[in-house]
């Protein structure tokens, strides 16, 4: 991620190299949730440029899914399910 706008995040730059883990830790609402949306595909950038696993983001859950990324929400009734 360079310089990446999406909803409340602004100018957000991130690498990772294989083999890295990456946690997030923060107050409630500080943009966590945002950053794992933006890499599962269910917020898309404004600015900026991504790449994931040496592609585009995926454009939805499903082709995140489909890619080997998966995310669990924190209200897992309500917002993990992909009927």
């Amino acid at each position: 991620l360079e310089g990446i706008a999406a909803g409340p995040l602004r100018d957000l730059s991130l690498e990772l190299r294989e083999g890295e883990v990456l946690g997030l830790a923060g107050l409630e609402k500080a943009g966590q949730t945002e950053v794992l949306r933006l890499l599962c595909g269910d917020l898309r950038p404004t600015a900026g440029k991504a790449e994931l696993l040496g592609g585009p983001l995926p454009r939805s859950l499903p082709e995140a899914w489909r890619r080997g990324v998966a995310l669990v929400p924190r209200e897992r009734r309500r917002e993990g399910l992909m009927l």
